[in-house]
């Protein structure tokens, strides 16, 4: 991971999407 080579926004993003999956995994297990 490269931090402080994407934005701040997209960042988040990103983790706002593995958050996302995470929880998804969770729920299927």
């Amino acid at each position: 991971m490269l931090l402080g080579h994407v934005s701040p926004a997209d960042h988040k993003d990103e983790k706002q999407k593995k958050d996302k999956k995470d929880k998804k995994k969770k729920k299927d297990e």
